[in-house]
């Protein structure tokens, strides 16, 4: 069993099984779904649902970018890594405290660090390689993400390859992940 850390807005009691909510809560998996067929379908697909999403709800700027790179990725895992866990329903753990520094670093000023509980963990079935957050961070959010399409895919590829940007070092499980102690920052 390896000993990994994860970062959570909730305060957890040791103990804590972790459940994988990245994309499988709310109203999720029907949007995932949604770009995954448009992205199926083509580049034209996904420009012309991702403009009808921003001209039908401007509010969505925040979210939208985030759930189309999303889906890129995982296109790319499922094509060409299918051995890689995926990202949705996924648990993300930090394999050092120094990775949720760096991590934290790219937080612009004024914001808040990326969670503000920090948890050491033990984890089963954590068989996946360290992969570098730094190349998904790479999306520039303002823009019209449909017009990033090969860019995303060829960040997406070198994240799935384990290639080293800034190495901002994530591991993704979908096994057993027990908090066992709660890690004070300073």
């Amino acid at each position: 069993m390896a000993r990994f850390f994860h970062s959570s807005d909730d305060e957890l009691p040791i103990g804590t099984v972790l459940e994988g909510r990245f994309g499988v809560v709310d109203r999720q998996p029907e949007i995932y779904a949604m770009l995954k067929f448009a992205y199926s379908s083509g580049p034209d697909a996904l420009r012309l649902l991702e403009s009808n999403i921003r001209q039908a709800h401007p509010d969505y700027d925040d979210w939208l970018p985030t759930y189309i790179r999303e889906t890129i990725f995982e296109a790319v895992r499922a094509d060409q890594f299918p051995d890689r866990p995926e990202r949705l329903g996924g648990i993300f753990l930090w394999p050092t405290l120094e990775d949720l520094d760096r991590y934290n670093s790219l937080v612009p000023k004024g914001q808040p660090p990326h969670r503000s509980n920090v948890y050491s963990c033990d984890a089963e079935g954590a068989t996946s390689p360290p992969l570098d957050l730094s190349l998904i961070r790479r999306t520039i959010l303002r823009a019209p993400i449909s017009n990033q399409i090969s860019s995303q895919i060829s960040l997406a590829v070198d994240y799935w390859r384990g290639r080293q940007d800034q190495g901002i070092w994530e591991v993704i499980t979908h096994g057993k992940v027990t908090v066992v102690d709660v890690v004070s920052l300073k």
